[in-house]
């Protein structure tokens, strides 16, 4: 129908092409799209394991990790709910340009849970990079 408010069919005509050609090139490529729209659903998804086992840290083990490969597009609410799955969240500092964080979890047995579950995995799911997560030098700092 004509947009009454408007009275310009020409309008919800174009709108509507767009529509369609975005639609158009998600439909070519299924087993991808299928990937990322379940990426976009649900960003806060916690990543698979990663493929390579996790190096020893040359660093104590402590509550406070440093999260580093960190690529947008992400929220921080995000990155809290994801971290979260290995445990609870005390707090978290992320630079302006989100490309690290430091988290710190409530117990030194949760952080190392995370470390081993994250080091190495993709996040968020459109990310070119693996995360790499490691001991921050002193979990006072960031308590």
């Amino acid at each position: 129908g004509i947009n009454a408010e408007y009275g310009e069919p020409k309008k919800k005509v174009v709108r509507k092409e767009d529509e369609d050609l975005d639609f158009e090139p998600e439909s070519e490529h299924d087993s991808e799209s299928e990937e990322e729209k379940d990426a976009t659903r649900d960003p806060t998804a916690f990543p698979a394991p990663p493929a390579e086992p996790v190096p020893r840290s040359r660093k104590d083990e402590n509550r406070a990790l440093l999260v580093t490969n960190l690529i947008r597009p992400f929220t921080v609410l995000q990155l809290k709910t994801m971290l979260s799955h290995c445990g609870k969240v005390k707090s978290i500092w992320i630079n302006t340009i989100k490309s690290r964080c430091y988290v710190v979890f409530a117990t030194v047995s949760e952080a190392t849970r995370a470390r081993q579950s994250l080091h190495g995995a993709v996040w968020p799911l459109t990310s070119p990079k693996t995360l790499n997560v490691d001991y921050a030098e002193d979990e006072r700092m960031y308590s």
